[in-house]
């Protein structure tokens, strides 16, 4: 069950606490939150006299979620000291409206705003400013009734990580049919991979951002997913201090750019059609990075994937 959450608007990097005890800057009701649902729509085909039908593509769209809490204030021991019965009503009544305030200015419809929920995260608009209660049960000198409506156009629970870890491994040379010269054939080539392990802890397949950076002259670099055999090469000498940026997501975000110093200019015209672009499968994946004429070692790679999962039931 989800006892507690943080909403922060990205334009203004304000932020409060959402959750179930007064300790938080807003309370939620025990019924308050609904995190909507991720709404899939299947295109099938069929052919004559086929029983049954074929999935072609899946797409999933995004959610709406929705909060219902309180706007309170909790008096603290020197209020009530300090203040008469009648005094500390309007003290309340006042910080209540000043919270309502913070909560109007965080809840913008122009604005994003990201749900941080432990390690995950959600990403979405307003539909509307925030409703309050109208009636004097709803909305009085003790506590006044909100709701907040967000649609998340990317319906998935994020979280980031970048772990690395460093092995070896080897590259095949055997090819069919198989023709020997007189100084013999290499059947295989060892390779001395750096390696970046990665844990995708969610529960769906995702891209990942795969940064590139030369110490020094680095020719042709590759990298792979030695679990799956997905592999690029970038076609370039690249410079020290040249940088790449590879986005394997299957979003608009794909796609590849670089540049010296940062990751600017289009680097399409260095990829070819037999790359693959490389995703993370759920549980471990071990990715290794390599060079022509051994210059590996002058190449940094980061992996940067971001986990996703349907719901967070548990947390």
């Amino acid at each position: 069950m989800i006892t507690g959450f943080i909403i922060e608007n990205q334009t203004s990097k304000q932020r409060v606490t959402m959750g179930m005890n007064p300790n938080y800057d807003f309370v939620y009701k025990d019924d308050g939150l609904d995190w909507g649902y991720a709404p899939a729509s299947h295109s099938t085909y069929f052919y004559p006299e086929q029983i049954g039908e074929k999935i072609s593509m899946t797409n999933v769209t995004g959610r709406d979620i929705s909060f219902t809490g309180y706007v309170h204030y909790v008096p603290s021991k020197a209020d009530i000291s300090n203040y008469s019965r009648e005094a500390l009503k309007v003290l309340v009544r006042d910080k209540i409206e000043e919270k309502k305030g913070i909560l109007n200015s965080l809840i913008n419809p122009v604005d994003y705003l990201k749900i941080t929920v432990g390690e995950f995260f959600l990403e979405g608009k307003p539909t509307r400013s925030v409703q309050y209660g109208e009636t004097v049960y709803e909305n009085n000198e003790y506590f006044c009734l909100f709701v907040v409506n967000i649609y998340c156009p990317n319906p998935m629970f994020h979280k980031v990580t970048s772990p690395n870890t460093v092995i070896a491994g080897s590259s095949p040379s055997f090819h069919f049919p198989l023709s020997i010269p007189d100084n013999g054939y290499k059947f295989s080539t060892r390779v001395d991979y750096l390696v970046i392990s990665c844990n995708n802890d969610g529960n769906a397949t995702v891209g990942g951002v795969i940064t590139i950076t030369a110490m020094g002259t680095v020719k042709n670099p590759t990298v792979e997913n030695i679990e799956t055999g997905e592999k690029f090469t970038i076609h370039k000498t690249l410079s020290e201090g040249e940088i790449i940026e590879i986005n394997t997501s299957q979003s608009e975000k794909r796609g590849i750019k670089g540049g010296i110093g940062s990751p600017t200019q289009n680097y399409f015209r260095y990829w070819d059609y037999e790359n693959d672009w490389i995703v993370f499968n759920v549980g471990d994946t071990l990715v290794g990075y390599t060079a022509d004429d051994d210059t590996e070692g002058l190449m940094n790679v980061k992996i940067v994937i971001s986990p996703e999962k349907y719901g967070l039931e548990n947390q």
